[in-house]
This record gives structure tokens, C-alpha cells and sequence, in this order.
């Protein structure tokens, strides 16, 4: 296929590069190379399993002798041209070709063919051990993705197993013990979950195109005890957690604060990537920008020594079994705010369209942000300030 450009070759190769370039700009973008990755394996592995065949089987050379000798003797068959014009094309390989042809004579030597013999035995041996391995693995694969993706089964000290209930059970209560106008605070991870099983409005959910707000969520959660708790009263009722180590919200936490001073450049002054934020060892210290946050009270409460969220602010309501969900209650809740952005809802003509907007208790914490803007930004080219031009001038 490297030797051969037409329009097959040359579609899979830019296919390759593009989807390549694309997944390593976002890690979910690696599906784009799936099927790619399938095409190209399965062309290797064809001319392997090809090449290997080849040197079990006998050659017909009388075949090729007579076909030679007939072109030989009759000149230039048809369409001679067009295999000139292909030769052309090719001297930019003739090397390789030479080299391949080269190769492809000392194979038909004795020597050449035990080489190739058990060169073909020991490739054949191991595509049939990968193919195996890969099958084995691919079935256990989907036996943990069949398997609901919030009840798991776990492993105790003592080796007995486990089935892992807590975001159910969480969500479930959420469901039967809130309001049904109750507003959850969570990190949008798990938005769609808590609207889908808990019934309830959340702040946020996997629809994260307003990076702004997804900000907002980060800057609450990530900053002071304090600043988060100005925000979430204005915004939500409750505040769920994940903890019990692993993949929960304090682990992932870095990531909230880089989002966070991605529009509030106050969050983490000078640092962009906001170094500050973070664990200082391998035993799960935190720094002390993270042992003074929202988040870090809240998920450690009265689990680490000297950690207790305030209470005048924060009443624990519900911890999962398993500590793998705490939900806490926000006291002081801004009923006001509540009610305005109950009174200013807009939606579109169906009601499925409800933009949201914030209470002017916020006011004063929006005021700070800068409006993101990534570098591969195509609405901030010249076409948009032509249209804004052209749209004044209507």
C-alpha cells in the first residue's frame, strides 16, 4: 500500500494522520481511530499471513517462464503505455523495489527457504498467540461492561466480593427524601445520573458547551470553604459528593481548578495551570489552597483528623454504605435568588429550550470572569467581525 498511491491508499493514509492529530487533542476522540486502526491492522495482517503461505507453497515457474517468453515474442502487449506510465511513476522507489527484488532471490535459494520457512512459523505462531490473548481479554472486557455502570461489584480485605450500591441508593434518596423542586450541586460528571434517576434539577451535566458556567461549578468547588458556599447558596439546595478514594471528586479536583482559573484568573493568580491546587506527596497530602477548599471539607469531613465543614453552613444528610456518596444540605439557602430565577425563566415555544440565568446575587463573583477562549477559536476569526459589520449595518 506505501508503494502504491491511488485514491484507496491515499484516503486510508490521511484518514490515519487526521484521526491521529484529533485524538490527541482529546482523549474521547480516540474512537475516531477505530476504524482506521481496524483497516490498517487487518492490511498488515493479510500481507503477514500472505507472505508466510507463500513459502509453503510451490511456485508454478513453467507459468511464468511461458508467459514471459510470449510477451517476448509477440512485442508490446495492449495497453503497454499505460504500464510505462505506471514504471515512471515508480522510479521514485527503485530502490526499494530493488532491494525487494533482491530479497525475493535469495528466497528462492535453499537457505533462503528454511530461513523464510521458519521465519513464516515463528510470525504465524505469534499472530495465533496475540489473536488469542486478544480474544480472552475482549470477553472479559464485556462482561464488566455489561454489567450497570453504577452498581459494581467489589472486593473486601478478606477476599469476599461485594455488589457496590451506593450511587443507586444515593440518587434513590435524593428521590424520596428532597423537594421536588430541590436543586443538587455536583460536578457534571454525574448531571445526567442525578436527573435521570434522582429526578431532580442539577446543576450541571455532560452538555458542557458553556465552559463559562462549567467554570462557575469549578470555582465553587475548588475555592474556599467560604467563596463556595456564596456561590451554592445562591445556585443549589444540596451538594453531592463522591468520595472513598479512587476516581472521586477529590482526585480529579486539579483538573476543577484548572477549569475554574481558566475564566476566573483570580482563582489561582499567576499560576495557569494552577500548581497550587493539588496533592504535595504520594500519600494524599494536600496543599494548603486544597486543605482550605469547598471541596476538600465537604469530602473529608470528620474522616481526616481536624477536617469539619461548618456547621452553620453544611448539614450532612445521607452517607452511602460504602462512603462511595455523602450528600450535605446547604443551610441559609438564598430563597430570594431561588425565586428570581424561578420568575425569570425564559424558554422557547415548546418549553424544551430554558436557558438559564444567574441572580443578581452573583453578581459581584461574575463580574470577575474573562470569557474563555481556546486557541483553535473559529468564531473569533474574521468572518464573525464581518457579519457583526454587515449586522450593524442592517
Amino acid at each position: 500500500m506505501l508503494f502504491r498511491f491511488g485514491d484507496s491508499a491515499s484516503f486510508l493514509l490521511v484518514y490515519a494522520f487526521a484521526a491521529y492529530f484529533f485524538s490527541h487533542k482529546m482523549v474521547r476522540l480516540i474512537l475516531l481511530t477505530a476504524p482506521i486502526a481496524s483497516s490498517l491492522s487487518g492490511i498488515a495482517v493479510g500481507r503477514s499471513v500472505a507472505w508466510c503461505l507463500s513459502a509453503f507453497m510451490e511456485e508454478d515457474d513453467t507459468k511464468k517462464s511461458t508467459t514471459k517468453k510470449k510477451v517476448d515474442e509477440n512485442g508490446k502487449p495492449k495497453g503497454s503505455k499505460k504500464k510505462e506510465k505506471k514504471s515512471s511513476s515508480d522510479d521514485k522507489f527503485a530502490g526499494i523495489a530493488a532491494i525487494q527484488q533482491g530479497f525475493d532471490e535469495a528466497s528462492k535459494s535453499t537457505e533462503g527457504k528454511i530461513v523464510k520457512g521458519i521465519a513464516s512459523i515463528v510470525i504465524l505462531g505469534s499472530l495465533y498467540y496475540q489473536a488469542t490473548s486478544f480474544k480472552s481479554y475482549s470477553w472479559q472486557i464485556s462482561k464488566g461492561l455489561s454489567n450497570p455502570s453504577i452498581i459494581l461489584k467489589g472486593q473486601m480485605r478478606d477476599g469476599s466480593v461485594v455488589t457496590v450500591d451506593d450511587y443507586r441508593e444515593a440518587y434513590w434518596w435524593l428521590r424520596d427524601n428532597t423537594p421536588a423542586d430541590a436543586r443538587v450541586m455536583a460536578w457534571w460528571d454525574y448531571g445526567y445520573q442525578i436527573t435521570g434517576i434522582a429526578n431532580r434539577t442539577t446543576i450541571a451535566d455532560g452538555n458542557t458547551w458553556n465552559h463559562e458556567h462549567i467554570a462557575l461549578l469549578g470555582k465553587a468547588l475548588t475555592g474556599s470553604e467560604e467563596e463556595g458556599y456564596q456561590i451554592a447558596r445562591h445556585l443549589a439546595d444540596y451538594v453531592l459528593i463522591w468520595g472513598g478514594g479512587g476516581g472521586d471528586d477529590l482526585a480529579k479536583s486539579p483538573h476543577l481548578a484548572r477549569i475554574a482559573n481558566s475564566v476566573y484568573r483570580d482563582h489561582c493568580p499567576g499560576d495557569v495551570t494552577c500548581r497550587a491546587f493539588g496533592f504535595v506527596d504520594r500519600q494524599g497530602t494536600p496543599s494548603p489552597m486544597m486543605e482550605r477548599s469547598f471541596l476538600y471539607k465537604l469530602h473529608s469531613h470528620k474522616l481526616r483528623p481536624g477536617v469539619v465543614a461548618d456547621p452553620t453552613k453544611f448539614e450532612e444528610v445521607f452517607r452511602s454504605k460504602f462512603g462511595k456518596v455523602r450528600i450535605f444540605k446547604i443551610l441559609g439557602v438564598s430563597q430570594k435568588s431561588k425565586k428570581w430565577v424561578e420568575q425569570n425563566r425564559e424558554c422557547d415555544a415548546g418549553g424544551w429550550f430554558c436557558p438559564g440565568k444567574y441572580p443578581p446575587g452573583l453578581k459581584d463573583i461574575l463580574g470577575k470572569k474573562k470569557d474563555f477562549a481556546q486557541l483553535e477559536d473559529f468564531n473569533r476569526g474574521p468572518l464573525t467581525k464581518s457579519i457583526k459589520r454587515n449586522t450593524s449595518r442592517t
